[in-house]
Parts: structure tokens; sequence; C-alpha cells
């Protein structure tokens, strides 16, 4: 089913379309939290069953699905340039990488036992930058970040609770831009912050009501979920560009533009792909 066109800004517009993603028969979403497209675009989606991951095509065709008896109570969920799939496991205190075949390939902290200011308590989101070092917001128990070498060392940690410059209440996601700056989605601080590599903080972008994910497409375009709820679109200095009322506690997009986002709650289309309209009237 087609609906109205979000955020129609003469810059950017979308069709939502939605449901999106035939299941096979007997199989429901369930809970999703989290979406991701690799760079054949296909998507994956995260939810708090098994198995874990269903992978679709653009267009919404089941492929298949992996993770079963792996994942405790997925979170987060994200993609390298190498086709690396991540995700955060809330409750069982792990990050788990996958490959494209289903296959984890590497494991992150140790499986539910939450360690203070360590990883890993309740980790929400992972970002891999693109010289492979990896970067994981331990959310809900620690308030900090981690930065991982891309065979998995412990190089530094930098955060804590509070609403200071540098310090966290719930880092909920993270994400990079070409520019290798860090966005951190500071969701209980009503903002998103922006480091450096080292940690070192480069700006705050306040006013944000409760950011829960971020993507920063291949133009720089930084998309933004709120519990408002909606999407915001914005340059590269945080100017809005776009916005519509819309949910998502998780976002990605894939090689032509379109967006897929995800929620929570089973019975509300879980999944939704809104679809880039060209040009934007």
């Amino acid at each position: 089913m087609r609906e109205r066109v979000v955020g129609n800004s003469g810059i950017l517009a979308f069709s939502v379309i939605k449901p999106f993603g035939l299941l096979p028969e007997g199989m429901s979403y369930g809970g999703v939290s989290a979406c991701c497209v690799d760079s054949e675009d296909r998507v994956y989606v995260l939810r708090r069953s098994d198995p874990p991951v269903i992978v679709f095509d653009r267009d919404g065709k089941f492929l298949n699905s992996f993770g079963n008896g792996h994942v405790i109570e997925g979170h987060g969920m994200s993609i390298s340039s190498t086709d690396d799939i991540w995700i955060t496991d809330k409750d069982g205190h792990v990050a788990l990488r996958f490959n494209t075949s289903g296959k984890i390939t590497m494991k992150l902290g140790n499986y539910e036992v939450p360690k203070l200011q360590e990883p890993f308590s309740h980790p929400s989101d992972v970002a891999v930058h693109r010289n492979g070092d990896i970067y994981i917001s331990d959310g809900y128990g620690n308030s900090r970040i981690h930065h991982f070498s891309p065979d998995g060392e412990l190089i530094k940690s930098w955060g804590k609770p509070g609403n200071g410059p540098g310090e966290f209440t719930v880092p909920h996601a993270l994400a990079f831009d070409s520019k290798d700056r860090l966005f951190v989605c500071d969701r209980e601080n009503y903002r998103i912050q922006v480091f450096n590599t080292d940690g070192n903080i480069i700006d705050i972008w306040p006013d944000h009501y409760k950011p829960m994910d971020i993507y920063i497409d291949k133009k720089d375009r930084i998309f933004v979920t709120d519990q408002v709820p909606r999407i915001s679109v914005l340059d590269g200095d945080g100017k809005l560009i776009a916005r519509g009322l819309h949910r998502g506690h998780g976002i990605w997009g894939d090689s032509v533009g379109n967006i897929y986002s995800c929620w929570p709650q089973p019975n509300s289309n879980p999944v939704v792909k809104l679809e880039l309209i060209e040009p934007a009237s």
C-alpha cells in the first residue's frame, strides 16, 4: 500500500510503501529493531525472535534468514563497506559480526556477562570506519563509546554518564560520514554529538527529540529518526533539508536512494520502505 509523500521539501520526496517484505507462510515479523542494506541492495532486517535476521531483495522478495540461537535481544544493526553485518545483542552484552551467508566471523564481549565501564553492558549499535576500525556504543549500561581495531582489539573508550560535551545518556546509535566524523545519537540528552576518530568532540547538535537512529548516505545527507516520531534529513552542518512524520527505531538506505525504516511494535507495519521520488515535487 502506498501512502502520503514524506519529506516533500522540493529537495527530497519519498512515497511510503508498507508493509515491506513478503514473508514465507507461517513466519511473522514480531518486533523489529533495525535494518541495513548491502552492496547488492539486499535488505537485512533484525527481529527479536528466531531467526533474528531476515533477508529480502530491494523489492521485498524473501531471500533467506539466519542467526538462529545466536542473538538474545537484537538491538542495532549495521554493515561495513566490505559487507560485514554487525549486530548488537543488547541483553546478550555482545556485538556479533556475520558475513552475508550468515556465518559468525567475530564476537566482541562475553555472552550474558555485563561489565562496568568495559565492553559491554547493553550495547546499542556499531559503526565501522572505512579503515576497518570498529566503534560500538555501549548504550544502556555504560554510556560509553568503545573503539576497536579491525582484529577486535580494544584501542580506547570514552564517555561517561552526564550531559556535558563527550558525556552521554543512552548513546543509542552512531554512524560515520565521508569526512571521518562519527555522529552519535545521544538519545536522552536530546542531541547528536559529533566526534573525530580519536573521540575528540567536534560539534554538538541540540534540539533533537530523543534521536533513535542515524544513517548517512553517499552524498553525506544525514537521516535521523526520533521519538516525535519523525525522520529528519540534515546536511553536513546540521541544517534541516527535509522532515516527515514517520516512525523508525532503525533506518538504512539502498544504492538508489530508497530508505527503509523499522519499528519494534509487531502489529504496526514493522518494516516500511520510503521510495525516492525523482524529481522531488
